[in-house]
């Protein structure tokens, strides 16, 4: 008996600590670059706080090498803890500059995840450098920074916690605790919203590739050989239409925007690509892969014979009702992106998969995918050549509700690679050089190599 109410006041108590922390408030809800977030409520008189506060950073890649740069780091009057964790990496170096550069070392795991930890930091304002080599380069690369401190609360039980966000870049979300109340804000910076301004001047260059639908045939497996084909192609200006059975080009009759002609397949897996390019040189490509076997049932759809064309491209469209799954597999080319769809993805909303280039300000490169506020079942692969980029790049994605926020991305032979499973706003952005122009990744490199020659040396002596 008498344990079970020592457990019932230990949970009285831990129950009453955890909510002693009421009425706490975020301002500004949305901070900018270089604003100070102050949060401020209610605990027990002279009570102490623990505070915490965590964040990703998406590192400067440069294979093999990753790394980040902060500047201006804020931390506060010890007690403290600072710790930085990276995952896909072979080790972390994390520099301090302290006067002069105070760098601690870790090795990763097997799985490569490194972590530095170092608690009671001086209070001050910092540099920090982190980075080393990348575990796997298909890979991206995961950097969270996490730092604590403890605050008191007045005697009448106020308290205010100030989190300076100088040493954030613009689209990270900060996630903060309070005394085991939880905030989070994202923090914006100079690249504003996008604004979809209707195209009203005819001279406009299109940067939508032109939209591909399959008509017939309609599904995968047949057990006949010779099939008809019915394409429709659209797009706001004039376009090149191929179409390929097995790599060998096929003649078709066109009568609008309708494609028509009669594919023969060979026993087995047969490849049908179509390739249609506008004058923008926009492109999109579509392949299937239909499979003829004579001992197959004979299912195959009769689509009949008609010469209105507009009635064939009618009757077989999707009801709303139906998924819209994506039918084969789809490559758009718009300009330095190419966006691959993969047969089978589910689109959660009506409407076809586009990519369209666009100008923001702010930006070096940016893109839209289509349809709006769609999710995809498998996520689509958007490449971007950035050759004619420096190497400190960002890639971000406008949220409606966040603003723009850091996206993870692959770097390699001067194309990033994204996985996209929303639609929307996508831009790569060129962040600013430091150090006498030198780049962050130089920096690393430079730090990399120094702390192997020190550590060399050392061991040279032991």
């Amino acid at each position: 008996m008498l344990k079970k109410i020592l457990m019932i006041f230990s949970l009285l108590f831990i129950i009453s600590s955890v909510n002693a922390v009421s009425d706490v408030a975020v301002s500004p809800e949305t901070p900018e670059v270089g604003d100070t977030i102050i949060l401020t409520g209610k605990a027990d008189p002279n009570e102490e706080i623990s505070c915490s506060a965590w964040f990703e950073i998406n590192p400067i890649i440069s294979q093999p090498y990753y790394g980040a740069l902060l500047y201006d780091v804020s931390i506060p009057e010890p007690p403290n803890n600072f710790k930085v964790t990276a995952t896909n990496v072979q080790g972390l170096d994390v520099s301090i500059k302290m006067g002069v550069w105070v760098t601690i070392s870790a090795d990763a795991d097997s799985s490569g995840k490194a972590v530095v930890s170092k608690s009671n930091v001086p209070e001050g304002i910092y540099d920090i450098k982190l980075g080393e080599k990348i575990k796997d380069t298909s890979k991206p690369v995961t950097l969270t920074i996490y730092a604590s401190t403890k605050i008191q609360a007045d005697e009448n039980g106020n308290f205010e916690y100030r989190y300076s966000t100088d040493s954030i870049d613009e689209g990270t979300t900060i996630y903060l605790n309070i005394g085991g109340v939880s905030k989070e804000v994202t923090v914006q910076g100079t690249t504003p919203a996008p604004v979809v301004t209707p195209v009203t001047d005819a001279t406009t260059e299109d940067t939508t590739p032109p939209t591909i639908k399959i008509l017939s045939p309609s599904k995968s497996e047949y057990a006949v050989s010779s099939l008809d084909f019915n394409i429709a192609v659209s797009d706001d200006s004039d376009f090149d239409f191929k179409i390929y059975l097995n790599d060998k080009e096929l003649t078709y009759d066109n009568n609008g925007k309708y494609f028509t002609g009669t594919l023969s397949l060979i026993e087995g897996k047969n490849t049908l690509k179509i390739i249609s390019e506008d004058e923008y040189a926009n492109k999109n490509t579509k392949l299937v892969y239909l499979t003829y076997s004579k001992d197959l049932i004979d299912n195959s759809e009769d689509f009949g014979e008609t010469d209105d064309s507009e009635t064939i491209g009618s009757s077989n469209e999707k009801s709303p009702e139906d998924d819209n799954t994506v039918l084969g597999t789809m490559i758009f080319n718009v300009g330095n992106a190419l966006l691959t769809a993969n047969d089978g993805t589910k689109i959660s909303t009506s409407g076809d998969i586009k990519i369209e280039e666009i100008e923001l300000p702010e930006t070096a490169l940016a893109y839209v995918i289509y349809p709006e506020d769609s999710e995809f079942s498998i996520p689509l692969t958007l490449e971007i050549d950035v050759s004619d980029l420096s190497d400190n790049l960002k890639v971000i994605y406008y949220d409606s509700k966040k603003g723009w926020s850091n996206t993870k991305y692959v770097l390699d032979d001067d194309t990033i690679t994204m996985n996209i499973t929303k639609s929307g706003y996508y831009a790569v952005k060129e962040t600013e050089v430091v150090e006498e122009n030198e780049s962050i990744i130089d920096t690393i490199k430079g730090l990399f190599n120094a702390v192997k020659i020190i550590i060399n040396a050392i061991l040279d002596r032991i």
